[in-house]
């Protein structure tokens, strides 16, 4: 009877640690490791007096002797034990898991309407072809799941991810925005597989006495740039403003924390340092693009390896404040690779290596681009409700070369240096020239002109701003749960390069060469759950290019309207 009472007392008490430790806190929890150490013991010895027993039962001549229904009796005890403290260990694992793991979801059901005026264009030109077109996109339904995990491993490393997915109600064919897809997978309408947005490792560190270091590598943080955070109603999710990143990255980071270097408020400076991989897969968007085969063969109109280094400083203000970020950030393209534009079905004919009419002339680099935002946000500032942020960027592009279609004379016997493909029918057409040479000079004046960075003759520097402000208000109105309204505009002008594909909004409004006005009223429900109203009326002063950060931007007179209703549920 000693024997069991001890066990039960023993019992009740680990279930009373369970209970009370996630209470009391890391202490408690200590101890309840050293529980499972414990009782990890304990049922080893248990399970092997079992064993003894066991085989003293099964034994003809016993070294001691033990009466058949007590040593079967002893063993159901045993056993009856054993379970005990199983229980208390299944308890223990689970908890234990648990302190290292958090795990959260969201969901959100989206109706958008789409409205759209303008015209259509003649490639590569800015005359317009047509009368206005106007066209509508009536309550386009989306759901988008989120899965976030966190892992504190120990006190120096950390792991983060997220996992997506976002798709349209029966479809399956949405549209990639933009073509370079390695900047939004995640972040764009797909099919229902869900896709990893965020998966790195913090590993935090001090080389110098008051110096932790955070390395961090991986998928990045760099979706959600900020001032996201207000229109979204959660905290802060990205490392950088939005007008200066905004791309599903994978690169290494490192953050220092300066508190005892710079008399500041939590001052840290970041460094970014990202890399696209130089893929010679076969194809692109679905298309056949090469028949290079092998990882080591390098397919030459490929687009070459990019990298992007970014710089930033940031600190808090001081009390009364204190709510209120700084940043500085600062991005640098030191060689923006050429084109590849066989994706492009207008365009694939040209870079067909069978012909001998014509060759792409690739520079290695069309330019360098550097790009400086400076960036302010404050939440409720001096307690009044109202949030608000402003953030400008300046950048500049410098012209290295272009893209250039050139025809090869020599090929239709004429003589004569290379010339532009486009220019090659006016050029030569007056020559004698049969029916089917001008046909064939006439196809290559679809040719696109000269694709250079944010130029279309490989030689012109730009500089482009753009700036991004708005507020939100916070009603004091607790049986409204506080409501809150919100207004946001940003512009960019013609030269304008946003890298903001990522962004959680379908216009990519950062993105856009021109003006954008973005109202949302957003109906807290409960702590997890809220919906939003939002309407968003986009400007579209130049068209995108070829691409990217590839060509001249053109006038266009788009202009597209968006009205949204969604609701989230966030647990």
């Amino acid at each position: 009877m000693s024997s069991r009472f001890n066990r039960c007392f023993l019992f009740l008490m680990l279930m009373i640690v369970l209970v009370i430790s996630p209470v009391f806190g890391s202490d408690l929890q200590k101890m309840t490791r050293e529980d499972y150490a414990i009782i990890k013991d304990k049922i080893y010895e248990l399970k092997e007096r079992i064993k003894r027993l066991e085989e003293h039962k099964q034994q003809q001549q016993q070294q001691y002797q033990y009466d058949p229904e007590k040593l079967a009796s002893e063993i159901d005890e045993l056993n009856e034990e054993i379970e005990e403290y199983t229980v208390i260990l299944e308890k223990v694992e689970r908890k234990s898991l648990l302190d290292i793991i958090n795990v959260s979801a969201e969901l959100r059901t989206q109706f958008d309407w789409f409205d759209f005026k303008g015209h259509d264009y003649e490639p590569y030109t800015e005359k317009k072809l047509g009368s206005e077109l106007h066209e509508r996109v009536h309550m386009m339904p989306t759901n988008r799941l989120r899965l976030n995990f966190r892992a504190y491993l120990n006190n120096s490393i950390k792991f983060t991810s997220r996992i997506n997915m976002l798709h349209h109600w029966f479809d399956d064919d949405y549209p990639v925005y933009p073509e370079l897809n390695f900047l939004n997978t995640a972040r764009k309408p797909h099919n229902l597989d869900l896709k990893v947005e965020r998966a790195y490792i913090d590993y935090f560190f001090e080389p110098l006495t008051n110096l932790p270091i955070a390395l961090t590598f991986g998928r990045v943080p760099t979706t959600d740039g900020l001032p996201s955070d207000l229109k979204e109603n959660t905290p802060r999710k990205s490392t950088y403003p939005g007008l200066a990143y905004d791309c599903e990255t994978d690169g290494v980071a490192l953050s220092a924390l300066m508190d005892e270097y710079i008399p500041l408020n939590h001052p840290a400076i970041r460094l970014l340092w990202v890399r696209r991989l130089d893929d010679n897969t076969q194809y692109f968007l679905d298309q056949k693009l090469s028949d290079k085969y092998g990882v080591y063969r390098k397919d030459d109109s490929a687009m070459d390896t990019l990298n992007i280094y970014i710089g930033q400083f940031e600190t808090y203000l001081p009390s009364p404040l204190s709510r209120t970020l700084l940043m500085a950030n600062f991005l640098w393209i030191p060689n923006a690779p050429s084109s590849d534009l066989r994706y492009i079905p207008e365009l694939k004919d040209f870079y067909d290596e069978d012909t001998a009419l014509l060759y792409a002339d690739v520079p290695e680099s069309e330019g360098e681009v550097s790009k400086l935002t400076l960036f302010i946000e404050s939440k409720n500032i001096f307690n009044t409700g109202l949030d608000w942020f402003f953030d400008i960027c300046f950048l500049r592009s410098k012209a290295k070369g272009a893209l250039r279609f050139m025809f090869i004379p020599e090929a239709l016997g004429m003589t004569g240096e290379p010339v532009l493909a486009r220019h090659a029918y006016d050029i030569y057409v007056n020559e004698q020239t049969s029916d089917n040479i001008a046909h064939q000079l006439a196809a290559l004046k679809t040719a696109p002109p000269p694709i250079g960075l944010l130029n279309s003759d490989g030689v012109s520097d730009r500089n482009a701003t753009a700036f991004h402000a708005g507020f939100r208000y916070t009603f004091p109105i607790p049986k409204l749960n506080k409501p809150i309204f919100g207004c946001e505009y940003n512009h960019a002008s013609r030269y304008w390069f946003g890298i903001n594909a990522g962004s959680v909004d379908e216009l990519h409004k950062l993105d856009i060469r021109g003006s954008v006005w973005d109202f949302y009223y957003i109906q807290p429900i409960t702590r997890n759950f809220l919906s939003r109203l939002s309407c968003t009326i986009a400007e579209f002063d130049y068209d995108d290019g070829m691409s990217f950060y590839h060509g001249d931007p053109l006038a266009i007179d788009h202009r597209v309207s968006q009205i949204s209703f969604m609701v989230d549920a966030r647990f």
